[in-house]
């Protein structure tokens, strides 16, 4: 698989994720604390954006995906646990 093939296909798995945010927040809705689906967003778009912005090959495009990830929120993917309620 080339670079360009798998960068296609992370960002095909990131569209299917934002488009399924409202989805996933109804389901932790009955469960949680109704942010999973804004977590998941959130995390889908900063892969996305690491995708296109990566240079290198295809593990450093991982790197920078991994790294995007990772500086959401200070490491987290949604607000923090003592954020008020949206």
């Amino acid at each position: 698989m080339t670079r360009a093939e798998f960068a296609a296909r992370l960002k095909n798995a990131c569209a299917a994720v934002t488009a399924a945010e409202a989805e996933l927040t109804e389901i932790d809705s009955k469960f949680g604390d109704a942010d999973h689906g804004l977590t998941m967003a959130k995390i889908a778009g900063a892969i996305s954006e690491a995708v296109d912005a990566a240079e290198g090959g295809i593990q450093s495009m991982l790197d920078d995906a991994a790294m995007a990830v990772m500086t959401l929120n200070g490491g987290r993917g949604g607000p923090p646990a003592d954020a008020p309620p949206a």
